[in-house]
């Protein structure tokens, strides 16, 4: 059950990467790439996407890289998610804050251009009509990413419950190399 946790994890962070790659090369490469739009203010619809975007990668490396280091039984990602989160401590909170903060209003202005911008509503309609957003909308997109900071302390707290369900050498092993 541990294992299937841990591939849980790194399963997760990488469709979390693959919505904010939807986000970054999709839906906002299309609006600035696309003149009839350049009255969309595009960094309040999609708030500090890029950092999210760049944390996400930088992560998601190291995660995969263990994952081929330990082939096929990950004996720990502690380590790496303590490291990481140390080194990148600030600008994890910075480009989360900015995201979660100007959430609401990201989708406030989506529902009013939605409502009031015939060129805008075009715009979302040609991007769902190619089928290239795996069916999600930019709202859709925009509340995956919203919800993915509430999924990391769920995780962590399930692969430290079955890392503790191992016998008790072994878990002391594992959680003495995680917590260096």
């Amino acid at each position: 059950k541990r294992q299937e946790t841990l591939y849980e994890f790194i399963k997760t962070e990488r469709s979390h990467m693959k919505n904010m790659l939807l986000i970054n090369d999709i839906w906002k490469s299309g609006l600035k790439n696309n003149k009839n739009l350049r009255h969309i203010k595009i960094e309040k619809l999609l708030p500090g996407v890029e950092s999210l975007l760049y944390q996400s990668r930088v992560f998601l490396s190291e995660l995969h890289e263990r994952q081929i280091q330990q082939y096929p039984v990950i004996v720990n990602i502690g380590d790496i998610l303590a490291n990481h989160w140390q080194e990148y401590e600030k600008e994890i909170t910075k480009a989360f804050s900015k995201y979660c903060s100007n959430h609401g209003d990201a989708l406030l202005y989506y529902k009013d251009l939605m409502a009031n911008d015939k060129k805008f509503q075009n715009f979302i309609n040609e991007i769902k009509a190619k089928n290239i957003t795996q069916r999600k909308d930019l709202s859709d997109c925009l509340n995956i990413a919203m919800q993915r900071i509430t999924k990391y302390a769920i995780m962590v707290n399930r692969i430290k419950e079955r890392t503790l369900q191992l016998p008790s050498n072994k878990a002391s092993e594992i959680l003495d190399l995680e917590a260096s």
